[in-house]
């Protein structure tokens, strides 16, 4: 059996500059989307409670309390609506994420294969001195 050297041929692809700051980038999403949903959970200002005064009718319907209470519950509302709204789109940033790991992963593959083809095609060419070559098999050194 023939002992052919081969290259070694890294089994782990090193991290990439732009791959380490995604990963970062998304470590801190998830915390943050973590935190916020604990937050929104745990917090009293999240419940959806209606003030008392709004429920019970002691107001009349026309009082000015009564019309400040409801543009309080409504703006309580859509502060909920959007910070909730905020954790959702930072959920959909996650997939953009992955998208770009992907394609950064895709590229350094592309460039190792590159690299791969670049040794083959160069070894290729190093054994053989050309077609000038009196030592190729096939040619009468005698003519």
């Amino acid at each position: 059996m023939s002992d052919t050297t081969q290259p070694e041929i890294p089994r782990r692809f090193p991290l990439t500059p732009r791959q380490r700051r995604l990963r970062y980038m998304t470590v801190i999403v998830l915390g943050l989307i973590a935190l916020m949903i604990a937050l929104g959970v745990l917090h009293s200002f999240f419940r959806m409670t209606p003030p008392v005064a709004l429920t019970d009718g002691s107001l009349h319907a026309g009082s000015p309390e009564l019309r400040a209470l409801r543009r309080a519950f409504a703006a309580k509302l859509l502060l909920i609506g959007l910070y909730w709204g905020s954790v959702v789109l930072l959920t959909l940033l996650l997939p953009v994420f992955a998208w770009l790991y992907t394609r950064e992963i895709h590229l350094q593959e592309l460039m190792a294969r590159r690299d791969i083809w670049h040794e083959v095609s160069g070894r290729r060419r190093e054994p053989s001195a050309g077609p000038d070559s009196t030592d190729s098999p096939g040619q009468n050194r005698s003519a």
